[in-house]
């Protein structure tokens, strides 16, 4: 049986990457930690927290590069101890032509489309 994966050790991995927001591979986050695990731990470690979702994994060429989801950090969630107090505040700005697209037609506030929304966003939006 799978040892686990003490919660200290993968927040010491997502503060790293946080602190690099364009993203890291995975010999930048060892370089970064204070004592980096062997190189298979490491991976290991990085696929716990994609699987997750506390971390994403995009492939440029050979490379995986890790970085924090965009959403979390919209809602809050994941980047210092910030917490989104509603679903505005979670989401990034509108740009102008959202905004007249949003007074012209409201988001759904009933029936299966919101319900479908509101699973979305209690995904990154601490419940109150």
């Amino acid at each position: 049986m799978a040892r686990r994966i003490r919660d200290e050790d993968l927040q010491a991995i997502e503060d790293a990457v946080r602190h690099h927001p364009p993203g890291m591979t995975a010999q930048q986050i060892a370089d970064a930690l204070e004592s980096a695990p062997p190189r298979r731990t490491l991976q290991y470690r990085l696929k716990s927290l994609v699987e997750s979702k506390r971390l994403v994994m995009e492939r440029e060429g050979r490379w995986a590069h890790y970085r924090v989801p965009q959403n979390a950090t919209a809602a809050g969630v994941v980047v210092g101890k910030a917490e989104a107090r509603s679903v505005e505040e979670a989401l990034p700005p509108l740009s102008e032509q959202a905004a007249e697209i949003r007074k012209a037609r409201p988001p759904a506030t009933s029936g299966a489309q919101a319900d479908w929304l509101q699973s979305c966003v209690s995904r990154f939006v601490p419940a109150q």
